[in-house]
């Protein structure tokens, strides 16, 4: 599992970085005639956030028993707040990206999708630190 989660951090790394680089071109009208970097960036971020509750379940491999999920350590230790809130706004950034998935070329979803897709992978990535750290 430990193999698995670097593989996805170093993903969500990564995506961060794409959607910083989708970014300019997007605000300066270059890639909103195509849908297709909105539909991807949609799907990236809904798996995304279908993955954090998975994560965020699983046994927190720092104490021996294996019975403390990644949740039940942070929470207790205070990050609980910054989580759920960091989650809110992965969730707003995806339905940002589907709505300019969605709409027409010269929609002002699409000027947005890719300031939002940045915020929700930061935000994802914020998740992912936040459930890690604390030992």
């Amino acid at each position: 599992m430990e193999t698995v989660d670097s593989i996805v951090f170093w993903l969500l790394v990564l995506g961060f970085l794409a959607s910083l680089g989708l970014a300019v071109p997007v605000a300066s009208g270059v890639l909103t005639v195509r849908r297709s970097p909105f539909v991807l960036a949609a799907g990236l971020l809904a798996a995304g956030v279908a993955w954090m509750p998975v994560y965020a379940r699983a046994a927190d491999r720092y104490f021996v028993a294996g019975d403390t999920s990644r949740w039940e350590y942070a929470a207790r230790d205070g990050r609980g707040t910054m989580i759920v809130a960091f989650g809110a706004l992965a969730v707003v950034a995806l339905c940002v990206a589907a709505a300019a998935a969605l709409s027409g070329p010269r929609s002002v979803w699409r000027r947005a999708a890719m300031a939002a897709t940045l915020g929700g992978t930061f935000a994802l990535l914020a998740i992912t630190i936040l459930l890690g750290i604390g030992h």
